[in-house]
């Protein structure tokens, strides 16, 4: 039973993270097409951050994820 909250802790991590990164690029993509040319250019600079964080971060995760699964098999 303890395999699956550590599955489950650590896929609701990921939907959080998921979540709030959304809201971000929502508020950064407002920020592009009202803002002016430089603010434009930092919120299209922050996107691309935003964007490699997620992946960064899904990454660990599933690793993560992976080390409990073999503790589990084993």
């Amino acid at each position: 039973m303890g395999i699956v909250k550590s599955i489950k802790t650590k896929l609701n991590g990921i939907v959080w993270t998921l979540t709030s990164t959304g809201i971000m690029l929502i508020l950064l993509g407002t920020l592009t097409v009202f803002g002016g040319e430089i603010l434009g250019r930092l919120a299209i600079g922050v996107f691309v951050f935003a964007i490699a964080y997620v992946f960064l971060y899904l990454a660990h995760k599933f690793w993560a994820i992976k080390k409990e699964l073999d503790k589990f098999i084993k």
